[in-house]
């Protein structure tokens, strides 16, 4: 090989090797400058979210802030709402139990008034039908304190005129529990009791019986005043009859041994005895007790003037 040709290599390798040498710097410098237009666009990207990061950031904490301001205002008011209507709720209680306490003290007002009026017109009633000789209303309120008196020896009638304590204590004649043994009591509601003398006084002919029941016995009371003439009904079970009414009018008082009496001509038969003589106003002026054989029309009462001292002292 000639020395031409081995030169015109060599120059051309170092042509080659030249233009890849200088290419290659260029495209090294070209690479650093899209490195570092990169670099600055990451840069850029990074400072770029971190100001949207750090809005964001401050947009939720303002948010936050927003609700909790706006749920402590909410809850202020609806705080304020509940309260109102709590004191509302108690304000219309208060109104409603003071208008239903108004209502109901009218009502029984009114009851009271009602049950007033209607016990005066009952006892209006009472006193026309008793001024025209009927008796009737008055028979409802007298009864339940009649009551019939079987003795292992006789029977008669008697009357509650007190009870107290469990016990109802019942006049009658002495000379129906004289010497009696056993005493049974027997009530117009049909109730069966036993009697227990408590006091008894010849003189007078007057006995109290104590009577034990589940619940007191209805009682009448005594009047002291007696006008002559008056009408008046005489309760109790003559010939075994038990709580029969008769009527009658006053004819005289008498007294007899220190003891008063009731004329009446009310008829007064075995059975009748211990029985009350109810007047006009359903009172108790006597205790029917006898009449003289053979003549009609005169029966006697023991007059409450003698009959009420003697029961009084007799019960505790």
């Amino acid at each position: 090989m000639s020395r031409h040709l081995i030169a015109s290599i060599v120059f051309t390798v170092i042509v080659v090797l030249g233009s890849s040498i200088g290419w290659w710097y260029y495209y090294d410098a070209e690479l650093q400058a899209l490195r570092q237009q990169q670099q600055h666009g990451f840069t850029t990207l990074q400072s770029a979210m971190e100001k949207q990061n750090k809005a964001l950031i401050e947009l939720g904490e303002n948010l936050q802030e927003y609700i909790e301001t706006k749920s402590s205002a909410l809850e202020e008011q609806l705080g304020e709402s509940i309260t109102n209507v709590q004191s509302d709720l108690l304000r219309t209680k208060s109104e409603t139990n003071q208008a239903f306490e108004s209502i109901t003290g009218r009502i029984v007002q009114v009851e009271s008034e009602s049950s007033a009026a209607l016990t005066e017109l009952e006892k209006r009633i009472s006193r026309m039908q008793v001024s025209s000789q009927d008796f009737s209303a008055l028979i409802p309120s007298i009864m339940p304190s009649v009551v019939v008196i079987r003795t292992d020896i006789s029977s008669g009638s008697g009357f509650v005129i007190d009870a107290k304590d469990g016990k109802s204590y019942v006049v009658t004649n002495e000379h129906v529990v004289r010497n009696a043994e056993s005493i049974t009591v027997y009530t117009w509601d049909r109730e069966t009791l036993s009697a227990q003398l408590l006091s008894s006084d010849a003189t007078v002919d007057l006995a109290v019986l104590s009577v034990e029941a589940e619940a007191n016995l209805p009682t009448l009371r005594f009047e002291n005043r007696v006008e002559l003439g008056e009408r008046v009904i005489a309760i109790g079970s003559p010939g075994g009859l038990d709580f029969t009414v008769t009527e009658g009018i006053v004819s005289g008082v008498r007294d007899s041994s220190g003891v008063a009496y009731v004329q009446h001509d009310v008829p007064v038969n075995p059975g009748n005895s211990g029985g009350p003589l109810v007047n006009a106003q359903g009172r108790v002026i006597g205790v029917n007790t006898m009449k003289i054989k053979d003549l009609e029309g005169i029966g006697f009462s023991i007059a409450t003037s003698s009959a009420e001292p003697v029961v009084q002292s007799a019960i505790p």
